[in-house]
């Protein structure tokens, strides 16, 4: 077990989310993975790492094998495995971020542990600058659209937390906006609500599904077809690794998403 306060020295480290193990290689930390999920498929390197879980599941005598420094878990859907890790006297750093400024808290958080602290300042520094060029973009649109982001489909969940901060950064006006700490069981919506907020633009981006999901699919829901997005062929799907993982490229997918309101934007303008 490590000694002597933070930042740890040269840890071995297990990362059981996705986000986190992208954070650690952005740092220049990934050599000191020592396991990590089955979902960490990115960069490349991380899918030579032994896995030592899912996302919901952890092999505890995989991990104890591994004889890691520091365990990092992400979200509050991982509580019942850190719960089992502290039992298993393992050290843990458990983080949830729920808002934009979250996320980039959490990098730099996670660099102080590591021992990588100016490295995460750079990457945090990056990143800002990234999201305010997209912010500073979408002041200067001429409207606003109404965006429905959907998160899961069975049942439809709105986007929540960092997902929905991202439509506002954008320039976009969320027809559904639950507040961002707002647990996803109680952001259930019906198929129904959505017919009735209409939304000039339909996102989708289900966990896990790797950007697979067909637009067709969603347009074919029964009664959507009356929806503006439907009908004017604007339902997009953003690869879930872009924007749902609290990682690094979560800049990359606010681009995306800003890209299409400002797409919407232009064709309307030029409509009038």
């Amino acid at each position: 077990m490590p000694s002597g306060g933070l930042p740890l020295s040269n840890p071995r480290i297990v990362s059981l989310a996705a986000s986190n193990t992208e954070v650690l290689f952005a740092l220049g930390a990934g050599h000191r993975l020592v396991g990590v999920s089955k979902y960490c498929d990115h960069p490349a390197e991380a899918l030579a790492k032994p896995r030592v879980g899912s996302f919901i599941d952890a092999d505890y005598e995989a991990i104890k094998r591994a004889d890691p420094d520091l365990v990092v878990t992400e979200s509050h859907l991982q509580r019942d495995i850190v719960a089992r890790l502290i039992d298993l006297n393992l050290h843990v750093l458990a983080l949830n971020p729920v808002t934009l400024s979250g996320v980039l808290d959490s990098i730099l958080l996670l660099g102080k542990v590591v021992g990588c602290e100016g490295q995460a300042e750079a990457l945090v520094a990056q990143m800002r600058a990234r999201i305010e060029a997209v912010w500073k973009q979408a002041r200067s649109l001429s409207c606003k659209p109404r965006v429905y982001f959907e998160e899961w489909g069975s049942p439809m969940i709105p986007a929540g937390g960092w997902e929905a901060e991202c439509l506002e950064v954008a320039g976009a006006t969320n027809v559904f906006p639950f507040p961002a700490h707002l647990h996803s069981r109680d952001r259930v919506v019906s198929s129904e609500d959505v017919i009735q907020a209409n939304p000039d633009i339909i996102l989708i981006s289900w966990p896990g599904s790797c950007g697979r999901i067909r637009p067709q699919k969603i347009k074919q829901r029964p009664g959507w077809k009356t929806i503006e997005a439907v009908r004017n062929d604007r339902v997009f799907v953003i690869d879930d690794r872009l924007i749902v993982r609290p990682g690094p490229r979560i800049v990359e997918g606010l681009e995306l998403l800003s890209e299409f309101v400002r797409r919407f934007v232009t064709e309307r303008v030029g409509g009038n």
